[in-house]
């Protein structure tokens, strides 16, 4: 009698590792896939924190903008790239609570950015005006349009002794891939101080 030998047969062999391999293509497949979704809800969750950020800090200053008197200039002058007004700001320089600032809103290169000043009127004659602020809302910005809208309508300029009903602002960001944001569209309270 012939003793068998232990082991594996060369077609054994081959079937395991042509099945290993089998496994590991899937696997590698798995991973890739799992990476490529990854790092798409990075840049898609990385996009809407952008976004909230734009919205958390334009939606105050146009929600508090502050109606005018009827009388002196038109409460908010508006331009299909430039808002100018007073409003209300959180700084704590001029103390707690939200102050009454003029504020800028516009494009200034490639940021959308918000100048302001504490909101003096009256000032006695020869008291200087302090320089005003700015502070950067938003980056990697192409263009900024801002329409104003009321009793049904739009329009691209705001001169109106009262606040328009609604305020849009439309940001398009630079770069061929950037994602698109819908329009942030802002109702003025519409009290007065």
């Amino acid at each position: 009698m012939k003793a068998r030998q232990a082991g594996f047969t060369l077609i054994e062999t081959m079937v395991a590792v042509v099945i290993l391999g089998l496994i590991l293509v899937g696997l590698s497949q798995t991973v890739r896939l799992a990476m490529t979704s990854w790092q798409t809800e990075v840049r898609l969750t990385k996009r809407n924190v952008d976004f909230l950020k734009v919205d958390n800090a334009l939606r105050p200053l146009i929600r508090d903008l502050q109606p005018g008197g009827g009388i002196g200039p038109p409460p908010l002058i508006g331009t299909p790239d430039l808002l100018s007004g007073v409003s209300r700001m959180a700084i704590p320089s001029l103390g707690p609570g939200r102050s009454l600032v003029q504020i800028g809103l516009g494009r200034s290169g490639n940021r959308l950015v918000v100048r302001w000043s504490p909101y003096m009127p009256g000032l006695p004659a020869g008291r200087p005006v302090p320089p005003p602020e700015e502070e950067t809302i938003a980056t990697n910005i192409d263009r900024v349009v801002i329409s104003y809208g009321a009793n049904g309508t739009w329009t691209d300029h705001w001169t109106q002794s009262d606040l328009p009903q609604l305020v849009r602002i439309h940001v398009v960001l630079a770069g061929e891939h950037a994602p698109r944001w819908p329009d942030f569209v802002i109702a003025p309270i519409q009290m007065a101080p």
